[in-house]
């Protein structure tokens, strides 16, 4: 019976990663695969929705961009969104 609690449990994992993958796409509205500062600031609604609140989007969208890179890659999101314990959403 091992074996089907694992299934089981590797389901909920990939609709997890599906959901945040669904969340990424609807804040990276560029659709480069990346979320830039002005993305990131225009999603502030949908953070909200997602329970989290971002009282300083500058320095919020710093901490995620764990590379420093500019941009915040879906590893980083994915990372961050587990941290800030987000609300998953259905996705239409």
């Amino acid at each position: 019976m091992q074996e089907r609690s694992e299934f089981r449990l590797l389901l909920v994992y990939l609709k997890r990663y599906f959901d945040l993958f669904v969340m990424f796409e609807r804040v990276d509205t560029g659709d480069d695969h990346r979320i830039n500062v002005d993305e990131f600031v225009q999603a502030l609604p949908l953070l909200k929705e997602w329970g989290v609140e971002v009282h300083d989007p500058d320095a919020t969208f710093e901490t995620i961009d764990a590379d420093g890179g500019g941009e915040v890659l879906f590893i980083e999101f994915a990372d961050w969104s587990v941290s800030e314990c987000f609300t998953l959403i259905d996705s239409h």
